[in-house]
């Protein structure tokens, strides 16, 4: 069993691994944060970390995430890697002693995230999956309310997201629409927020049912570009998520409506938000929209939003005052679970993985 370390300082030492494009929306919440201090940069390509390494002042990069694992000073690490080394590096990290943040999805396969958080808890270390959406005071007020029955009987909740990815953004990339490496695209990729939201609003499916196709990006990717799921959840709603990349823009149009007896909520996944539609018994909209106004500040790339700031800082902070992280890294084994049962389905509906060279 690994030892639990105790602080030596009040300022935490973390590495990043992984400096791709998601990176700017951990490394700049960890660089800004006052218990915090960056001390190792890691990627495969190592020029990769160049442009985050260039604003600190005693960091140490380099190509192997072993460097890290070995150093005695680091107490947690953010992995943010291509999807099928999330579950080794992880693994490589608790066994080291380093508490873990990882990028979406948490694993690929539901057995190998439900063994990192039994190695975590055994060993007395947190580790937690991002889902930024999670902690979206906007959508919290949302959940609230289902939550407190307004709706009344959920009758559907039904998310569609349309999104597009161009030729570079699998061309570029060695793991992207790769079965093996990526698991899929449009559902654990580019859908995994919805889905999430989702079962954090209605719960784990009972039944589900889904159909799989590439169409817009036949030579480009082994996965899916087109998906669509139908659900039964446990309290008898009915439930779906269509989403597909092939749309010609690179742009986001994320939305999720729930539908009950007593009214109706409209609200979407974008970063700022488009102003939600409330149209439920008893509800006052303009009082629920005063308290989630917060200022959107802008990191890395748009659609990304600001949302990782809220989640890391809760992290770091369950860290210092010894306690469980707001999000719970089951949450995040659930989602991984539902999207195996997704594939499996699609797969049995006469969709399959693909091959190029």
């Amino acid at each position: 069993m690994v030892v639990y370390h105790l602080w030596r300082s009040t300022m935490l030492h973390c590495g990043i691994i992984g400096c791709g494009r998601i990176c700017p929306n951990h490394f700049v919440t960890l660089n800004q944060h006052p218990d915090v201090a960056i001390r190792w940069l890691c990627d495969l390509q190592v020029h990769n970390t160049a442009p985050f390494a260039n604003s600190l002042s005693n960091v140490r990069t380099t190509p192997s995430a072993d460097d890290v694992f070995k150093d005695p000073s680091v107490d947690f690490v953010n992995i943010l890697t291509d999807h099928a080394s999330h579950y080794l590096l992880a693994k490589q990290a608790l066994l080291a002693g380093k508490h873990v943040i990882v990028e979406k999805p948490f694993t690929i396969e539901p057995e190998h995230a439900r063994e990192l958080v039994a190695l975590a808890t055994a060993n007395r270390l947190k580790i937690i999956c991002i889902s930024q959406h999670r902690f979206d005071p906007m959508i919290n007020q949302i959940r609230a309310l289902v939550q407190k029955g307004k709706l009344g009987t959920l009758l559907q909740i039904n998310g569609r997201l349309l999104c597009g990815r161009s030729t570079e953004y699998y061309s570029e990339s060695y793991w992207h629409g790769r079965s093996a490496i990526d698991g899929g695209s449009a559902l654990i990729n580019q859908g995994y927020h919805m889905l999430d939201i989702i079962l954090s609003m209605a719960g784990i499916p009972a039944k589900l049912n889904a159909y799989a196709a590439r169409r817009a990006h036949v030579d480009l990717i082994e996965t899916e570009d087109t998906i669509s799921l139908q659900c039964v959840f446990n309290n008898g709603a009915l439930g779906s998520l269509n989403i597909t990349s092939g749309y010609a823009k690179e742009e986001w149009n994320a939305e999720i409506e729930m539908v009950g007896t007593d009214g109706r909520i409209v609200f979407d996944l974008h970063s700022p938000h488009q102003p939600p539609v409330i149209d439920v018994q008893g509800v006052n909209f303009s009082e629920i929209m005063q308290t989630v106004t917060r200022t959107y500040q802008k990191v890395g790339i748009g659609y990304y939003g600001d949302l990782h700031d809220l989640q890391i800082k809760d992290f770091i902070s369950s860290l210092i005052e010894d306690r469980s992280p707001a999000f719970l890294p089951q949450h995040a084994v659930d989602t991984v679970t539902v999207i195996h049962q997704a594939y499996a389905s699609a797969h049995r509906n006469g969709f399959a993985w693909g091959s190029i060279s």
